[in-house]
């Protein structure tokens, strides 16, 4: 097999794999209603205020935006604009991104080693049990 083709079917692979993952995380997923004292919710409170008025800050004045990069709860107004901020339309946007992870996982060890342990590692993240777990919450960690 050359090695075009040889790279074709792991890439294919990969996106076997990624599939997979993201099957796991949107089946396995458990959202449930956000308390008003957590990081979940101070992600979503910044999420909405820049998706309402490109506001960078917490509804809280204690809460200043210094306290949260803005990369996440820029995904989190986007996310929010498609699903009305719809907690469970917010989980599913998370394990995309997280499935998604498994391809530059995948990429990354290609580059560092191998095929073969590129679909290792990949596969390794997806049926990662705390990876599938973050998805669940709105968390930069996810």
């Amino acid at each position: 097999m050359s090695s075009e083709a040889l790279n074709r079917v792991s890439w294919a692979a990969a996106a076997a794999i990624f599939c997979f993952a993201l099957f796991l995380r949107a089946s396995l997923a458990d959202p449930r209603p956000l308390r008003s004292d957590t990081d979940e919710a101070q992600y979503m409170r910044l999420g909405s205020a820049i998706s309402d008025d490109f506001r960078i800050y917490d509804a809280f004045s204690e809460d200043l935006s210094a306290s949260r990069g803005p990369l996440f709860p820029v995904f989190l107004a986007l996310a929010g604009k498609i699903s009305s901020f719809k907690i469970t339309d917010i989980v599913l946007a998370q394990a995309f991104v997280n499935a998604f992870c498994t391809l530059l996982v995948y990429w990354a060890g290609v580059k560092l080693h191998s095929r073969l342990c590129g679909l290792l590692a990949a596969f390794l993240f997806a049926i990662d049990p705390v990876q599938m777990r973050q998805v669940s919450t709105p968390m930069i960690e996810s």
